[in-house]
């Protein structure tokens, strides 16, 4: 099966990157054809990270999406059209890392929005999860809700990504509940409409600071040869069988 994973979240800095990074990697080294995409421009994380270099180290400026990451601007009127050709690539699976806030950018490029681009997607025979990265923030809670709706029929493809590396697993009752009746709205709608949720298991803040600093992938760092980073190797291949089974059990691969 064919299927396109959107990352979305209207705040920026909820950790849409760490997923897409994470599926990126996880999807590739199960062997799986994966075509990234980074909606970001040139700045993006998934971009710096997964995509191609030349031998000086430099990012190659013509990315192929299912070797490297190919990347455009979605707030570019011209450039935001790669999004309904995406499942051009030679890819069983193709993965957007989606800025924040690119929803109005989206209903720029067909008629309905995201969910008209599903439907374009769809039709061309593709299967879609959209991903929701969200924090125990009430913005992100309330957010659930609004994209629950925007999306109708749709909202049982919705995944809603539980960022644990932003905040503890606790904070999170405005969106899931508090066990005595209150809130938990949102975690509600989206599961009668069909959808699921999953958590994104916390990486060690000095580990991820060492990835960031030498823009590796995750994969490439849990084996990395420094003698100094063993503990950070360790952390990373924890971090990588358990975030392969939380996007496994919420059916993202």
């Amino acid at each position: 099966m064919k299927r396109v994973v959107p990352i979305i979240s209207q705040k920026g800095g909820v950790g849409k990157s760490t997923c897409s990074r994470g599926i990126v990697d996880v999807a590739r080294g199960a062997g799986i054809a994966t075509g990234a995409f980074d909606a970001d421009g040139g700045v993006g994380q998934l971009l710096a990270h997964y995509g191609e270099r030349d031998p000086k180290g430099a990012l190659v400026l013509k990315q192929d999406a299912v070797r490297g990451v190919e990347y455009f601007d979605v707030r570019d009127e011209f450039a935001r059209e790669t999004l309904v050709n995406v499942v051009d690539s030679q890819a069983q699976l193709v993965v957007i890392d989606l800025p924040g806030g690119s929803m109005d950018a989206i209903g720029a490029v067909v008629p309905g929005g995201l969910p008209g681009l599903i439907d374009t997607w769809v039709d061309e025979g593709w299967d879609v999860r959209v991903v929701h990265v969200i924090t125990s923030l009430k913005a992100c809670a309330l957010e659930v809700l609004r994209v629950v709706d925007v999306l109708g029929p749709h909202a049982k493809s919705l995944r809603v990504a539980k960022n644990l590396g932003i905040s503890d697993p606790n904070a999170f009752y405005i969106f899931e509940g508090d066990g005595e009746g209150r809130y938990g709205g949102p975690k509600t709608a989206l599961l009668q409409a069909g959808g699921k949720v999953f958590d994104i298991p916390k990486i060690r803040s000095r580990t991820y600071t060492w990835v960031d600093e030498f823009t590796l992938r995750f994969s490439e760092a849990a084996v990395n040869d420094d003698e100094g980073h063993r503990g950070d190797r360790k952390w990373l291949r924890e971090w990588l069988r358990e975030f392969e089974a939380a996007i496994r059990s919420g059916d993202v691969l």
